[in-house]
């Protein structure tokens, strides 16, 4: 499964990581564009950092974290549903939801959240 590569986040058009796949640097895209909006129906993060999509343009709509490494179908609200993606300021750490993940991902917890903008 070399068809992402290491350090890139990959959004594949079908399920368990197959068809048409789009390769992207982990910095924040607040829109993936017309060839990609709503296309994606599976993730692979190769990353080191935590990813967080997003349903709508501009960090809006439903969120969900991809730990680094991980490898995730996207499900329900998800498929076909993918518009931003967001690291650095929008990946932050999640003390609370620690005891939910694996000992090897305690410590390393993320949640998705919005730079406040004014109305």
């Amino acid at each position: 499964m070399a068809r992402c590569s290491e350090g890139k986040i990959c959004l594949f058009y079908g399920h368990n990581l197959t068809g048409d796949v789009l390769l992207l640097d982990p910095v924040d895209v607040a829109n993936v564009g017309w060839a990609w909006k709503d296309r994606a129906s599976s993730v692979w993060n190769r990353s080191d950092r935590f990813a967080c999509i997003w349903t709508d343009a501009d960090y809006y709509g439903h969120w969900f974290t991809i730990p680094p490494g991980a490898k995730q179908e996207l499900l329900f609200a998800y498929d076909n549903a993918v518009t931003a993606l967001g690291f650095g300021a929008f990946a932050r750490h999640h003390p609370l939801a620690e005891s939910r993940h694996p000992p090897a991902l305690r410590g390393r917890v993320a949640g998705c959240r919005r730079v406040w903008r004014p109305a």
